[in-house]
């Protein structure tokens, strides 16, 4: 249960520090830009409950899952970025910028929570 809160609290610290530039700034975006975050948050929890049963049931297919739901997270992040794009007339280029560091931040968490997850698994079938 602790790797769900994680991303929880990496959602909230991320959605705080966009609002208070956003009441620093004097400057709204597009809501769209607070979706991204949700968005990665749900896919990372969804990713690593997926995951973390794929290695309890079939711990050899953990590396194809792993491949697959990468790709998938990346084709769908990069396809609704261009469709809102797409729409956005103003601040293009800093609701990149929002995505782009929304995906690399939930990214690292992902890769942390799997990697502890693996060396858990590792020290339970070496015992």
């Amino acid at each position: 249960m602790r790797k769900y809160y994680i991303i929880v609290v990496v959602a909230v610290i991320m959605y705080g520090v966009g609002i208070a530039l956003s009441l620093s700034l004097d400057v709204y975006p597009p809501l769209v830009n607070w979706f991204f975050i949700g968005f990665f948050a749900l896919y990372s929890i969804l990713f690593i409950y997926l995951l973390n049963r794929s290695m309890i049931i079939k711990p050899k297919a953990f590396i194809n899952r792993f491949l697959m739901l990468s790709s998938i997270k990346l084709l769908a992040s990069m396809f609704a970025l261009a469709i809102i794009l797409y729409f956005v007339q103003e601040f293009k280029i800093l609701t990149g910028m929002v995505f782009l560091t929304s995906f690399l931040v939930f990214l690292f968490v992902e890769v942390i929570t799997i990697l502890e997850q693996l060396k858990k698994n590792r020290i339970k079938n070496i015992k």
